[in-house]
Protein backbone atom coordinates (compact mmCIF):
# COMPACT_ATOMS: atom_id res chain seq x y z
CA UNK A 1 0.00 0.00 0.00
CA UNK A 2 1.62 3.12 -1.13
CA UNK A 3 1.16 6.45 0.22
CA UNK A 4 1.00 9.48 -1.21
CA UNK A 5 3.10 12.41 -0.71
CA UNK A 6 1.71 15.45 0.58
CA UNK A 7 2.94 18.48 -1.69
CA UNK A 8 5.37 20.70 -0.23
CA UNK A 9 3.54 23.67 1.49
CA UNK A 10 4.34 27.36 -0.06
CA UNK A 11 6.29 29.55 3.13
CA UNK A 12 3.61 32.59 3.71
CA UNK A 13 6.35 34.89 3.56
CA UNK A 14 6.85 34.02 -0.30
CA UNK A 15 3.13 35.39 -0.89
CA UNK A 16 3.71 39.61 -0.56
CA UNK A 17 0.25 40.21 -1.54
CA UNK A 18 -0.62 38.51 2.05
CA UNK A 19 1.36 41.35 3.55
CA UNK A 20 0.79 44.23 5.71
CA UNK A 21 1.49 47.39 3.96
CA UNK A 22 4.01 48.16 6.74
CA UNK A 23 6.11 45.10 6.13
CA UNK A 24 9.31 45.51 4.65
CA UNK A 25 10.55 41.87 5.56
CA UNK A 26 9.12 38.54 6.70
CA UNK A 27 10.84 35.77 7.74
CA UNK A 28 9.37 32.07 8.33
CA UNK A 29 12.05 29.93 7.42
CA UNK A 30 14.19 29.96 10.57
CA UNK A 31 13.45 30.89 14.25
CA UNK A 32 15.00 34.29 15.55
CA UNK A 33 14.68 36.63 18.76
CA UNK A 34 14.58 40.23 19.51
CA UNK A 35 17.58 42.15 20.65
CA UNK A 36 16.38 45.58 22.50
CA UNK A 37 19.12 47.68 23.51
CA UNK A 38 18.54 51.49 25.76
CA UNK A 39 20.91 54.21 25.63
CA UNK A 40 19.72 57.51 26.68
CA UNK A 41 17.69 58.39 24.58
CA UNK A 42 17.91 55.87 21.65
CA UNK A 43 16.37 52.74 21.07
CA UNK A 44 18.11 49.63 19.07
CA UNK A 45 16.14 46.72 18.00
CA UNK A 46 17.79 44.16 16.02
CA UNK A 47 16.20 40.41 15.10
CA UNK A 48 18.15 37.82 15.23
CA UNK A 49 18.69 34.28 13.57
CA UNK A 50 19.52 31.02 16.08
CA UNK A 51 23.26 31.65 14.35
CA UNK A 52 23.63 35.34 15.63
CA UNK A 53 22.81 36.56 12.01
CA UNK A 54 20.99 40.18 11.44
CA UNK A 55 17.60 39.77 9.72
CA UNK A 56 16.66 43.16 10.29
CA UNK A 57 17.37 46.56 12.41
CA UNK A 58 16.23 49.95 13.44
CA UNK A 59 17.34 52.21 15.54
CA UNK A 60 15.03 55.62 17.39
CA UNK A 61 15.87 58.50 18.84
CA UNK A 62 13.86 60.62 20.73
Amino acid sequence: MGHARAARPRPCHADRASWQPWTRAFVSDRNSFTEVEVEGRTLHLRQLDAKGRELDAITLTK
